[in-house]
């Protein structure tokens, strides 16, 4: 079999194949022996008739199969033999099919990506740095409390210091219609906020049912990007204010809610944190990394490609939708992005542009990721799944053994494995750069940090 590359834009590849004589009549007797075993002939039983009356009576069925099978077996044997990845249905343009010559065509397909990767080693970032404190521990376990507190609804009350209160919120700043202009009700504990912008402070003496006009002039670094700088103005109701009665801490709350004592809660509740600060540290850091070395590297992502992620943003983009407003995620299969996007008070063309960009952007993290790996020949070690293997286990409260059965049940290894493999990338990238830590700040600011 000859075969002919050729390379084009947009990561496509063109091969030119010539099949030749011997395959093209193998096929043409298998596929005739297949027919003659069932075929029907005046003056001949089922299967009995001469394979020259079957080839002469089926001939233009079995021309198109030939050539159908042809190619797509051609194609497969000559990527498997090319190392050529194929990631979309290949575009087949046949030649001349006749028996007793060679046969040519030609197939047009999109492959897996090039990636000409950038810099990856000593790559320089600044790290944030933070050191959790007892009170930050302290703060969780109060917000543990006032979870767990008793309400009694006040009637004929001023909001004050305290009263957990149910409030009716709508920007009156944005065009009418928006998403942003929808009216929302929201649970607040007032005066529990340390940030001096907090709509609580606008509710004291107001009592339920009572509108409040007001407008917040927001600094430039304020740590929520969305207001920073602007000035934005609501439209305040309380609809239910309600006096807490706030338990104290001890075993038989932290049993309630499902610890065995307030010692394994606060344990608990400090690994969280730390879990948060290394997201907000660490994990910022390696994200910096990551995206510098995806801006110095060249990729060659074909259009088939961006849609099939551009689809999976979008899918996501429902599910958030649908945990976020509680309708139900059936009702959004169906939903086109023009659709969504004026559900959520954006323009369509804008939206459909910026899940493209994520989409690119996406791809583009993943391909130097993997690209990595195959330079470095990194491995996910048995350690390595071993300790997933560990951690779901604890957490879900099973034994490793029933965590490995339920994996080899769901044949998904390879899929936790490939997700083991970018975070092993993503260590040795971070290991390889070069940091400097930056002077340690509060939990507080560390949060409000953009």
């Amino acid at each position: 079999m000859k075969i002919s590359e050729k390379k084009l834009p947009d990561s496509k590849m063109e091969l030119k194949i010539q099949v030749p004589i011997e395959r093209v009549e193998a096929e043409y007797n298998t596929i005739f022996e297949k027919i003659q075993r069932t075929a029907k002939i005046d003056g001949f039983r089922a299967g009995k008739a001469p394979v020259h009356l079957v080839e002469q009576k089926f001939a233009d069925r079995v021309h198109e199969e030939v050539i159908d099978n042809l190619m797509r077996k051609s194609l497969s044997e000559a990527a498997e033999s090319n190392d050529i990845r194929i990631i979309a249905a290949p575009e087949y343009t046949p030649g001349n099919l006749l028996r007793g010559t060679p046969f040519e065509f030609t197939a047009v397909m999109d492959v897996y990506p090039t990636v000409e990767l950038g810099k990856y080693a000593d790559i320089q970032v600044e790290e944030r740095a933070c050191n959790i404190e007892e009170s930050d521990i302290q703060n969780e376990l109060t917000h543990f409390c006032e979870q767990h507190a008793k309400l009694e609804k006040l009637e004929s009350a001023k909001i004050e210091n305290g009263n957990y209160v149910k409030v009716n919120v709508q920007r009156l700043d944005v065009e009418e219609g928006s998403d942003d202009a929808e009216p929302r009700d929201f649970t607040i504990i007032i005066g529990k906020s340390q940030d001096k912008y907090s709509l609580d402070k606008y509710m004291i003496g107001l009592e339920a049912g009572q509108e409040k006009e007001t407008e917040i002039k927001y600094p430039k670094d304020y740590h929520v990007a969305e207001f920073a700088g602007k000035k934005i103005k609501y439209k305040i109701k309380p609809l239910e204010i309600n006096k807490m009665e706030i338990p104290l801490l001890d075993d038989e709350l932290a049993k309630k809610a499902g610890f065995e004592s307030v010692e394994i809660l606060k344990e608990r509740v400090k690994k969280q944190l730390e879990s948060i600060v290394e997201s907000r540290t660490i994990g910022y850091a390696k994200t910096e990394i990551l995206d510098t070395i995806v801006k110095s590297s060249k990729f060659d992502i074909p259009n088939s490609m961006i849609m099939a992620e551009t689809e999976n943003v979008f899918r996501k983009s429902k599910e958030r939708l649908s945990s976020r407003s509680g309708i139900a995620m059936e009702k959004l299969e169906e939903v086109q992005p023009d659709f969504l996007a004026q559900l959520m008070g954006q323009d369509p063309k804008e939206y459909k542009q910026m899940l493209t960009e994520q989409a690119i952007s996406s791809i583009k993290s993943s391909l130097t990721l993997r690209e990595i790996a195959r330079k470095e020949n990194l491995k996910v070690s048995e350690e390595k799944f071993k300790s997933f293997i560990d951690k779901y286990a604890q957490e879900f409260g099973k034994s490793s053994i029933e965590i490995e059965k339920m994996i080899e049940k769901s044949k998904t290894r390879e899929n936790i494995e490939d997700d083991l493999m970018l975070e092993t990338v993503i260590d040795y990238i971070y290991d390889n750069a070069k940091i400097k830590k930056l002077k340690p700040m509060s939990l507080d600011e560390l949060l409000k940090t953009k």
